[in-house]
């Protein structure tokens, strides 16, 4: 049973091509279902790495969802490419039903009312 904050973090991993614009995955991780077997770690950084490439701990968020939700960098990002597809679908015209066939009733005594 995956509980709620592993199952945000499965679909986060799903859409990294979607997050992560300078990076290029493969087409298999965008499945509609999620994985029923996984492992998940923590990652233990080496005392060598202290400068370069370590998050500070204020900045380490204890999921991944949370940690992409509290970069800046990638909130403004998220916020330009939602308000490029809003703008988009307002320019485009609202599709109308075309002239299909015509439903009829199902009731066919309904159109034959004796009152009318």
């Amino acid at each position: 049973r995956v509980d709620g904050t592993a199952e945000a973090d499965l679909r986060a991993l799903a859409l990294r091509p979607y997050l992560f614009r300078d990076r290029h995955y493969k087409a298999g991780l965008r499945r509609a279902a999620l994985p029923t077997h996984f492992h998940a770690a923590t990652v233990v950084d080496s005392p060598a790495d202290r400068f370069s490439s370590r998050l500070p701990r204020k900045q380490r968020q204890p999921s991944l969802v949370k940690e992409l939700l509290a970069d800046s960098k990638f909130n403004s990002y998220s916020r330009k490419k939602y308000s490029e597809i809003q703008r988009a679908r307002q320019s485009q015209p609202r599709r109308r039903p075309t002239g299909g066939p015509k439903r009829r009733s199902k009731n066919k005594d309904a159109r034959h009312h004796p009152f009318s």
